[in-house]
């Protein structure tokens, strides 16, 4: 074995970036609590919240019955418009490494969804949206200094582009993106909010933040987590 050491084919750095940007996914999943209203649309329910803490909108929560068990626990959100219309939205953060003269927000198109997602998606009988994020993936999130970029996507307006065991590749359609800048103040503050730097993992009706688990020196997870040092 070479003086690099390797885990199953990547290098422990590699390895460690590709566990830096999953958490990265989960942190953006927990602000985007805080970006959906911006677009126009009230959070009826967090993959983290507990239903039981769900309030019953007389004239929307009646839709929730259209939801399948899968999307009843896993959606990231079930969020509310206009007209009480509502909406399941996936969130999406594909790292982008941004250099010098980078092509602008959303330049990569695609994005991968498991079998299990894109099936179900793909057969849900309430509307699906993708809130698609870019960010300078070179950078930690608590170090972000330059605008990030989010935008709404019509779930229809995907298609795959490859498929892999147990994954869809999609690729955004040729429609416009319309994104939408979010300072870095703004952000670092939507982060702190959510307590996003702390979070481990998500499961349906809690999140799990470091605090929570025993100490473990070999977690990458806690070693890159402010909040589990």
């Amino acid at each position: 074995m070479s003086a690099r050491r390797t885990i199953r084919g990547a290098t422990v750095a590699e390895r460690e970036i590709q566990e830096e940007w999953r958490l990265n996914g989960l942190r953006l999943q927990l602000v985007s609590r805080y970006v959906l209203p911006r677009l126009g649309y009230r959070v009826l329910k967090g993959e983290e919240d507990p239903w039981a803490t769900i309030k019953k909108d007389p004239k929307s929560f009646p839709k929730l019955r259209r939801l399948t068990p899968y999307l009843r626990d896993y959606a990231d959100y079930i969020v509310v418009g206009k007209q009480h219309a509502v909406l399941i939205v996936d969130v999406k953060a594909p790292a982008q490494l941004r250099m010098k003269g980078h092509a602008g927000p959303f330049a990569r198109r695609y994005m991968t969804f498991s079998k299990r997602e894109w099936g179900e998606y793909q057969s849900s009988k309430i509307p699906v949206a993708v809130l698609l994020w870019d960010y300078n993936g070179s950078k930690a999130l608590d170090e972000q200094d330059e605008a990030l970029f989010y935008a709404l996507l019509d779930f229809g307006s995907l298609y795959p582009h490859q498929e892999l065991a147990d994954q869809i590749v999609a690729r955004i359609g040729p429609q416009m993106v319309r994104p939408r800048t979010l300072s870095p103040r703004t952000f670092q503050r939507f982060l702190s909010k959510a307590r996003a730097m702390e979070v481990v993992r998500i499961e349906p009706g809690r999140v799990i933040r470091c605090a929570a688990l025993p100490p473990s020196p070999a977690s990458v997870s806690q070693k890159r987590t402010p909040g589990c040092r």
